[in-house]
């Protein structure tokens, strides 16, 4: 039995952004791309609006890698049980996230990701320390 491959678009968008590339995440979003960053927080709507707040959250550690733990996918969606990393001042700091992607005529066209936020902050403030 083949091993199960993660869908191209989002296989290409976590390694832009791993890469810290927001603008190459970019490329595959559909132009009115939903992404909810953490829900239930209200989706950010559109590529550009997107890259932006993308940007905004890979460039501020100094290194970014978002690693797959799990996946399940069908034609049009999937979902990607992931851990994502960030280091500050050398220091990682790391969140269990789920993503529910769904995609549309080869392009990502929601994100919905799923952490807990509190345990997010904590972990990062404990990193950052008093600042």
């Amino acid at each position: 039995m083949a091993t199960p491959q993660l869908p191209a678009p989002i296989a290409g968008f976590l390694d832009a952004i791993n890469n810290r590339d927001a603008e190459g995440a970019g490329k595959y979003f559909t132009d009115d791309i939903s992404y909810h960053l953490l829900m239930p927080h209200p989706a950010i709507v559109g590529r550009e609006a997107v890259v932006d707040a993308l940007r905004g959250a890979i460039t501020e550690a100094e290194r970014v890698q978002w690693d797959v733990v799990t996946f399940a996918a069908t034609a049009d969606t999937a979902l990607v049980e992931r851990l994502d990393r960030f280091w500050f001042r050398g220091t990682e700091v790391a969140i269990e996230c789920t993503g529910v992607f769904e995609l549309a005529d080869g392009k990502i066209a929601a994100i919905r990701d799923y952490a807990d936020m509190n345990t997010w902050r904590e972990r990062k403030q404990a990193a950052l320390g008093d600042r």
